[in-house]
């Protein structure tokens, strides 16, 4: 059993959910788990806490991603922010539960200015205070491998870095 789950964690507007697309062409037995996804079939999608509600979904869609490869060989992409130490552990908590038997946790690491400019890009926005809130909550408890995760990369979002980052996950036999 090799059950694999990739762990994103970073601002609104890093490229977390571009990278996860990425990924998901380059795995066979891939599957993308989004809370953007989630969040929007809640009733407040414009949600961005994690509520009671969505933690008991995130926890289910973990479950049911890691029943759906195929003899639990594969790998999940957790698409969120994860930028708070709690809700990381948490994640990586149900996770484990569910059954994964390796976590990677990749920091996509963009310059908050990057990362402002491309909200400001989005058609549904994020308050520009709410971003600078989670870059502090990043600098304050900044990701480590130290978080019962068996691999911690810092990725900078620079598209002549994905083949690196490739080639290291592949190393990794994941």
């Amino acid at each position: 059993m090799n059950a694999h789950l990739i762990l994103l964690i970073g601002l609104p507007g890093s490229g977390k959910s571009a990278l996860a697309q990425q990924l998901a062409t380059e795995y066979r037995h891939c599957q993308i788990v989004s809370v953007d996804a989630l969040r929007a079939t809640l009733e407040d999608g414009s949600a961005q806490g994690h509520g009671h509600r969505l933690w008991r979904a995130i926890a289910q869609q973990l479950q049911q991603a890691f029943h759906r490869l195929p003899e639990q060989r594969g790998t999940v992409i957790f698409d969120a922010t994860n930028v708070a130490f709690g809700t990381r552990r948490r994640v990586i908590r149900f996770a484990r539960a569910a059954g994964f038997t390796q976590i990677t946790g990749i920091w996509v690491d963009t310059p908050l200015w990057r990362c402002l400019q491309r909200n400001r890009q989005r058609t549904r926005t994020i308050p520009e205070l709410t971003i600078w809130s989670m870059c502090c909550q990043l600098l304050v408890a900044p990701p480590s491998p130290k978080e019962d995760v068996d691999h911690m990369v810092r990725y900078a979002d620079f598209s002549n870095e994905i083949g690196s980052l490739i080639a290291w996950l592949r190393a990794l036999q994941l």
